[in-house]
């Protein structure tokens, strides 16, 4: 909460003006680098999932309700990479 305040009063100028310029490059900057991170550990995730997917397939008794539980896992993981994905690369062009 307090660096909420710090950043708010950082930001603005005597006068009540906010000098928004330097604060919205900062505040895209961390969103970028947060999504950026997000992104990483969804892709380890659904790597590691595949893999797991694959291993439970290759052995001869396997858990059909497991593998259904870690595809169904791995496809929500996919479709949460895509938005990133998409939030961090626009189809609008600038």
């Amino acid at each position: 909460m307090q660096g909420d305040a710090a950043r708010t009063e950082a930001r603005t100028r005597p006068g009540g003006n906010q000098c928004v310029a330097s604060g919205a490059m900062n505040d895209t900057f961390e969103s970028v680098t947060s999504l950026r991170a997000r992104l990483n550990v969804l892709l380890a995730e659904h790597r590691d999932l595949d893999e797991a997917i694959a291993r439970l397939a290759a052995l001869p008794p396997t858990d059909d309700l497991l593998v259904r539980r870690l595809k169904k896992r791995k496809l929500f993981v996919k479709d949460r990479i895509l938005l990133i994905e998409r939030l961090m690369d626009p189809d609008v062009p600038a």
